[in-house]
């Protein structure tokens, strides 16, 4: 039995599961597997019940209740639900300052301050003043400082917003938000409007592939031409069109396999991953390192761990790798012969092999 953890208000079953992960739901039920889901919320969980491979992968609303979600991954690790270190890997990620963790271990990441909740605006600017004297950032800019904050706790990219150096408008957006919760504050490199950004994805440690985001749609914001930031605010008489609905960047952003992935991006990957061993006392099952591209190199922009996206829409063929990967943290007595199928990422289609040991300077 293999268990996906959903929201409470999810509906349809396993049929209805989202595109992100419907492969690999389908890829588990051609290997025999039962796929069953499980609401994260439930307060009739029987916890003696015998321990099942679970995945929080539909949990997206956790960050409406953290201290419960964080308390039902602990419930599920005492259990003895696998794979562990997903579980131990996803509470640690819970909150975003784990990226100040990893900076501390030496791992380049996107400079990033977290403001805590009610800060003041001064304690806001100081913020943005320690960020903007930094070397990377001043190689980046170009005329006016951008930063780029979100919530300290949230998921799929919602709440991520542009802050302008001197606009006093979005200044008031960011200490409204901080009267919601915790902030994290980085700067915008603006590399990214032209080379995307770059999600290594890994699988029980091994590199599964290398997805590039398309730049077009950055953070789920309208844009013009492809990588084009919002123009400025029209005059006081202007007319304003109607702001498009705005979509998860998951959902708006187009991504592609890089074949091969940029050595330097991989090596940075590699080293929060193992970081991540250390920290969850074992290697997750799923992992996904994000990177920015900057003038100093390949930055850590966030940890996706135990539910990320795999953009398996890109590679639909490596559904079946993930499936047979995942048979590997089965309960020993119902790891059964039919599978214990040899798992080689080699079988992905064209150059996908490439991705697992290849890569270019």
């Amino acid at each position: 039995m293999i268990v996906l953890c959903t929201p409470n208000d999810y509906e349809g079953g396993c049929e209805g599961v989202p595109d992100t992960w419907q492969p690999l739901v389908d890829a588990l039920e051609v290997l025999g597997a039962r796929v069953s889901l499980l609401d994260w919320m439930d307060d009739q969980i029987d916890w003696d019940a015998q321990p099942r491979l679970v995945l929080p992968l539909l949990t997206w609303n956790y960050c409406e209740s953290v201290d419960r979600f964080a308390l039902f991954l602990q419930q599920l690790c005492a259990s003895g639900a696998t794979p562990r270190a997903d579980l131990v890997a996803v509470e640690w990620i819970l909150h975003k300052r784990y990226l100040l963790e990893l900076h501390e271990a030496g791992i380049p990441i996107v400079p990033t301050r977290v403001l805590s909740r009610g800060a003041t605006i001064r304690e806001v600017r100081d913020a943005l003043k320690a960020l903007s004297v930094q070397e990377r950032l001043e190689r980046e800019a170009e005329q006016q400082a951008m930063f780029v904050y979100k919530p300290s706790v949230g998921s799929r990219g919602d709440g991520v917003e542009l802050l302008r150096t001197g606009e006093a408008a979005d200044e008031a957006a960011l200490t409204s938000e901080l009267r919601a919760g915790d902030v994290l504050i980085q700067p915008f490199l603006r590399r990214v409007r032209r080379d995307g950004e770059l999600c290594v994805c890994f699988i029980n440690g091994r590199m599964l592939h290398t997805i590039r985001k398309n730049p077009d749609g950055w953070g789920g914001m309208p844009t013009g031409r492809a990588g084009e930031l919002p123009q400025d605010k029209p005059a006081a008489d202007a007319a304003v069109p109607a702001p498009p609905a705005r979509r998860h960047a998951c959902e708006s952003q187009p991504v592609e396999v890089l074949e091969p992935p940029p050595c330097a991006a991989v090596a940075v990957a590699q080293r929060a991953l193992e970081h991540v061993q250390r920290r969850a006392a074992g290697m997750p099952f799923i992992a996904r390192v994000d990177l920015l591209p900057s003038s100093s190199g390949w930055l850590v922009s966030e940890l996706e761990l135990g539910w990320a996206d795999l953009f398996l829409r890109a590679r639909p063929a490596a559904a079946a790798v993930v499936a047979r990967e995942l048979f590997h943290h089965l309960p020993a007595e119902v790891h059964d012969e039919e599978h214990e199928a040899e798992t080689n990422l080699d079988e992905l289609p064209g150059k996908a092999k490439r991705a697992r040991s290849g890569c270019t300077p």
